[in-house]
């Protein structure tokens, strides 16, 4: 199957992909999805601290190729929607009117033009830590297998950047925190015992 191919050299291409910055991954993975899903939009979303809010991390409006980010999304007014993508279930709903975990978003979603949606989990350690969802308008969109798989698939690779990014940023706080006590040390005056 030629898209099951795409699908596959997309995936190559992606983990083959070396960006020290998060924000250049997130650029590229959405990018990709969008064009060889042949979606209109596709974006990553992650959860706050206290899993109340998801923030879009990064979106890519193929249709008007721009890029946005900062939307956010309270898990209460969706909390079936949010609850399957907390049981780690993927989303399909070729009508977003019709499906009824996306008519939670209807209004969101309507204001955007968006008629189908594909979400999966982002996960870490097991858990869910985001989204990576794909959006199509006009007519409504009937998911495939393996356009759900491929999904999975850049929900998985988009989990390992986002964990790369936290523990780069984990790694500079540690740094610093040394850098600050060896300079309390050395400008110290009295003595000290360990």
């Amino acid at each position: 199957d030629f898209q099951t191919l795409q699908f596959q050299a997309a995936l190559l291409e992606l983990a083959r992909t070396e960006s020290n910055c998060l924000q250049d991954f997130l650029i590229h993975v959405t990018a990709l999805a969008a064009a060889t899903v042949d979606v209109a939009r596709a974006s990553v979303w992650v959860y706050n601290e206290a899993h109340t809010q998801m923030h879009c991390a990064h979106l890519f409006d193929r249709e008007r190729n721009l890029c946005e980010s900062g939307a956010v999304l309270e898990v209460q007014h969706a909390p079936r929607y949010f609850g399957a993508l907390q049981e780690q279930r993927t989303i399909v709903a070729s009508d977003i009117q019709m499906d009824g975990l996306t008519r939670e978003l209807a209004d969101y979603l309507t204001a955007r033009g968006i008629r189908s949606v594909l979400a999966v989990s982002i996960r870490r350690e097991g858990k869910p830590i985001g989204m990576l969802a794909l959006a199509a308008t006009g007519e409504p969109r009937h998911w495939k297998m393996d356009e759900q798989n491929f999904c999975a698939s850049l929900a998985d690779l988009t989990a390992l950047a986002l964990e790369t990014d936290r523990r780069h940023l984990a790694e500079r706080e540690l740094r610093k925190s040394l850098g600050n006590l060896q300079l309390f040390f050395s400008q110290s005056l009295d003595g000290f015992f360990f």
